[in-house]
């Protein structure tokens, strides 16, 4: 053998026992030889290059330090180092004449070279992503959802965010029922029922879930919308009342008087009867001359009778005018005529 080759069974239990490759090896030829480590790398680029072997044979590095590569052919499939990522290989009976021993997480159909797909069997619920890892796979939830399999729906509600109401869980979120006079997301604000104005005569005054009405004077309700009527209890004793806002007024009778027409008016009953008196003397008087006057009237006229005029009208005596007379000379009978028109003709006539 040349200087520092190794023999083709030292080089073939280097090949079995250091499967996989050192790249300290491609470098270091000192390290190579103390640690007798195999470079995979190595090995495959030589093979592929200058591959001495027959079908059924497996080439493999006899000599497997850089400075001295040398290749060489076997039947054992196991110094190919079919089993990758740390695979055991063990000869069989197989149409491949071995079978690799996985560590865990990799799939021993593909000789080790492949990761089991955990994630085949679909472990993840709630429509959560599942990542395959070595040995293992991880779920990556969807919000509103955890666990080690999304199986766990969150429950929002645990941090009891709804402030005046009941809190419903939902997939990631939550809805509050809020409490009578409550509103808001987390039924933080109190419902302003006085925004509406609805104290129509008086001030509103905010309640949880109400409101109450400070009414003006004069005024009641519940939404002071009622006019007190101040006339209800009839207060006036002897008037008419008339109800006002917030007072009422009295329009009394004749000979009262008062806020509530209870006093008798002593001046207006004086002046009513000295008025009395004067309409009674006036009457009195008034007919006192109207008889003086009819008196005068039926006093007899004077003879001759003359054309006279008796205060605005003109008399006209006509024949067989019954009237008596004591004459004591010339008794003269009626000629017709008219007085005051014409000059009243008489003669003399013979009793």
């Amino acid at each position: 053998m040349a200087p520092g080759e190794i023999s083709h069974r030292v080089a073939t239990q280097f090949l079995h026992l250091y499967k996989r490759s050192n790249p300290r090896c491609n470098t270091d030829e000192t390290y190579c030889e103390t640690n007798k480590q195999h470079n995979e790398n190595s090995r495959e680029y030589y093979c592929s290059r200058n591959n001495p072997c027959t079908s059924g044979q497996t080439c493999y590095l006899s000599t497997p330090c850089p400075a001295h590569y040398s290749t060489g052919c076997t039947s054992n499939a196991c110094y190919g180092q079919p089993c990758q990522n740390g695979g055991t290989c063990s000869l069989d009976s197989s149409v491949k004449g071995y079978n690799c021993r996985c560590i865990s997480g990799y799939d021993q159909t593909s000789d080790c070279r492949n990761q089991i797909n955990y994630c085949n069997s679909n472990p993840c619920q709630h429509g959560a992503t599942c990542n395959s890892v070595l040995n293992g796979y991880t779920c990556t939830c969807p919000p509103g959802f955890n666990g080690r399999h999304c199986q766990n729906n969150i429950d929002e509600c645990a941090s009891s965010p709804c402030l005046h109401g009941t809190c419903v869980d939902r997939v990631n979120g939550y809805t509050c029922n809020c409490e009578p006079g409550y509103t808001g997301v987390n039924c933080q604000t109190d419902i302003n029922e006085c925004q509406s104005s609805p104290c129509i005569h008086g001030n509103c005054t905010d309640h949880v879930n109400m409101y109450t009405c400070d009414c003006f004077l004069g005024y009641t309700g519940s939404n002071c919308e009622t006019d007190i009527n101040e006339c209800a209890s009839s207060p006036c004793v002897h008037g008419t009342c008339v109800d006002e806002i917030a007072r009422y007024r009295c329009v009394c009778e004749v000979l009262f008087i008062g806020i509530n027409c209870e006093q008798f008016n002593p001046t207006y009953a004086t002046t009513m009867a000295l008025a009395l008196i004067a309409i009674i003397t006036t009457v009195l008087w008034a007919y006192i001359i109207w008889r003086k006057k009819r008196q005068e009237k039926s006093i007899p006229a004077p003879f001759p009778f003359e054309d006279k005029q008796l205060g605005q009208t003109k008399c006209t005596f006509r024949r067989n005018i019954n009237m008596v007379h004591t004459i004591q000379q010339n008794p003269l009978a009626f000629v017709p005529g008219k007085m005051g028109q014409e000059n009243v003709k008489f003669k003399n006539s013979v009793a």
